[in-house]
């Protein structure tokens, strides 16, 4: 009883979910502690650059990775965002007010739930927001896709007042591996932000999880569709700035597999 709180600050490279379920889920630590918030801290002064790096994070000396790590600076940023319950913005002071606009606009879409404010000791203690059922739901963005399927109008849209928007694109058919490839190799034009389930043609079994944040594109084998309980489809939140939906949602439309085209075009080959 002699102890109110414990703050554990990690390094700027750590995942804080790791570090979450390990508290949470440990029976003996359960015994003793509970975990109350997941904290992270942006730098006002740097995020929107650092949102566009393409630097890896051993690329920082003081972010003191080790020479093996290949991850890069975006997805640690995206990790942490995406995870917190608490988002304190610091050095706000060098940043011109429209700006501060634009990142709260960009933070608050990527983790709709956290609550995001200036730099302030008594709103990160003892505030009980942490849940880690919540926590384990945030891959798929549930409550992101549920505000573009059911806005509530209460709010200016960002899409207003800093230009940032959001939608999500789906369909029922595979996508040509070779046109995901140009998407990819090309970018989007406006586009910071895009995650979510795809189905590939040359893989068609298996889900194939979709991540991409500033100049950071990943794609990674998931689980069989049959294995998952799903339907094979494309579902991707995508977030941007000034971005023209229509024009995008075309480039997806455009790289599903379309088999009359490909006889086609075999017939010509031939």
């Amino acid at each position: 009883n002699s102890v109110d709180y414990i703050i554990i600050e990690s390094t700027g490279i750590s995942e804080p979910l790791p570090v979450a379920v390990a508290l949470a889920e440990d029976d003996n630590l359960q015994t003793l502690v509970k975990l109350d918030t997941l904290v992270t801290v942006v730098d006002a002064e740097t995020f929107l650059n650092d949102l566009e790096s393409t630097q890896k994070a051993v690329e920082r000396r003081e972010m003191g990775a080790e020479k093996d790590d290949n991850r890069m600076i975006v997805d640690l940023l995206i990790d942490q965002i995406e995870t917190a319950n608490i988002i304190l913005l610091n050095k706000v002071d060098r940043v011109k007010k429209h700006h501060m606009g634009t990142l709260r606009s960009i933070i608050s879409h990527m983790n709709p739930t956290a609550e995001i404010r200036e730099v302030e000791p008594s709103f990160v203690l003892n505030s009980g927001r942490f849940n880690l059922d919540e926590a384990r739901g945030m891959k798929f963005w549930s409550e992101e896709t549920e505000e573009l399927k059911n806005p509530s109008g209460s709010k200016l849209p960002e899409s207003e007042e800093y230009g940032i928007s959001s939608f999500v694109y789906r369909s029922d058919r595979p996508f040509d591996d070779d046109k995901i490839q140009d998407i990819i190799d090309e970018g989007l034009e406006g586009v910071i932000r895009s995650k979510g389930i795809v189905w590939m043609k040359n893989d068609p079994e298996k889900v194939t999880v979709w991540s991409h944040a500033g100049a950071s594109m990943i794609l990674e084998d998931g689980p069989s569709w049959e294995e998952e309980g799903n339907t094979p489809r494309q579902e991707l939140v995508i977030i941007g700035v000034d971005m023209d939906t229509d024009s995008i949602r075309k480039t997806f439309d455009d790289a599903l597999w379309n088999e009359a085209q490909k006889k086609k075009k075999k017939k010509r080959m031939c």
